[in-house]
């Protein structure tokens, strides 16, 4: 886990975490670059062993996958020439990604939603989606449409600490009733 006073580092410009959120290490990612920034917001949970690939696909369509110009002509890993990348990686807040999960470059995933442990995410989650799989899909929303709406006006996780910790118990609740008393 990072650890900084504030929750927040940025890391060569191209890496932005939001506090509290806990799980990763530097080994989670792959291809970092100022070219691929990651955001990943507040109160997000990461479970062992998740990677997030930023600038490293092999070009298929070529006669060879092996990264030539790279370790080769060039015969340093840094920089890759070769690499194919689909852009950076935002994470919204309140996110959780299950252990051994693998984000894919240009992912956005939204507030609220939940990644099944061993996916593999190539495409965008939207806000409080549950997906799992390989190529990782739909399974269910956690709530439903006027739900969700109202959780992502409420935005809980912009609220202070101290904010938290007086409606913590609201957050044990059932999602109506916190919705009934939060969403004004």
């Amino acid at each position: 886990m990072f650890k900084k006073k504030d929750w927040k580092i940025k890391f060569k410009d191209c890496l932005t975490i939001g506090k509290f959120t806990y799980g990763l290490d530097r080994n989670c990612f792959i291809g970092l670059s100022n070219e691929t920034p990651i955001q990943i917001g507040m109160y997000c949970s990461f479970g062992p062993n998740v990677k997030i690939f930023l600038n490293s696909d092999h070009p298929i369509n070529l006669v060879s996958t092996f990264p030539l110009k790279t370790l080769v002509k060039q015969k340093s890993p840094w920089p890759n020439l070769d690499v194919i990348s689909k852009g950076g990686v935002t994470i919204g807040n309140d996110v959780w990604v299950g252990a051994n999960s693998l984000i894919m470059s240009g992912v956005n995933i939204s507030s609220g939603a939940v990644i099944a442990a061993g996916s593999i995410v190539t495409k965008d989650v939207g806000p409080y989606q549950l997906i799992g799989g390989n190529p990782a899909k739909l399974i269910k929303t956690r709530f439903n449409k006027k739900q969700i709406d109202s959780l992502l006006r409420i935005q809980w996780w912009n609220w202070s600490e101290e904010k938290i910790i007086s409606e913590i118990d609201d957050f044990y609740n059932d999602v109506t009733k916190f919705i009934k008393k939060h969403d004004k």
